[in-house]
């Protein structure tokens, strides 16, 4: 939420819009991916693409989605914003209902090294992914992790730069919904 550049969906007035933001002082050129996932179904029903260009501050309506029809609660509108030259710029979820009127499944997160970068996997929708690091002596103060508590979808990989205060230790994610990963090792 507090990047320079994000793409989202906001709901206001009984209408859906889709929403860019650019806070930084370049023009931004690219696409918003906007992906309709069902959470039950645990796949992807519907899949549209968006051409943006972002003038230095500015935020806009991109478009009404009022065309996508009749949405179910359970579903969850995710989009991804992506740079002219291929780089992921964010990601973002929106619920078709109060979190406390929905139900989540139970994920199964996977961790793995992949060209020095913790690459997060999940089987199904994960919601407040947290990375717990902890040292062979137990001590889990002074992890650094690029990204945490952060919503995985299964069609998602999350690449992640760890630093550590010590050269060893283990690594676990814990889904608010869900049991903790395997950990992993980590060596400096």
């Amino acid at each position: 939420a507090c990047a320079p550049v994000v793409a989202g969906v906001s709901a206001e007035q009984d209408h859906l819009y889709l929403w860019a933001v650019n806070d930084s002082g370049e023009e931004v050129r690219g696409e918003i991916v906007l992906r309709l996932f069902s959470r039950l179904r645990n796949r992807v029903e519907r899949e549209y693409t968006f051409p943006v260009w972002l003038r230095p501050d500015e935020s806009r309506v991109v478009d009404c989605l009022d065309w996508m029809g009749s949405l179910h609660r359970e579903q969850v509108l995710h989009t991804t914003f992506t740079a002219a030259d291929g780089t992921l710029i964010g990601t973002n979820v929106c619920y078709l209902d109060l979190e406390r009127n929905l139900s989540f499944p139970e994920p199964e997160i996977s961790l793995s090294w992949e060209n020095g970068m913790l690459a997060v996997r999940t089987n199904q929708y994960a919601r407040y992914v947290e990375l717990l690091g902890e040292t062979p002596d137990g001590d889990a103060f002074g992890w650094d992790f690029s990204d945490n508590y952060f919503d995985l979808l299964p069609f998602e990989t999350k690449y992640i730069h760890v630093k550590s205060p010590c050269g060893a230790g283990t690594i676990r994610a814990i889904p608010h919904f869900g049991k903790p990963s395997e950990p992993v090792a980590y060596q400096k």
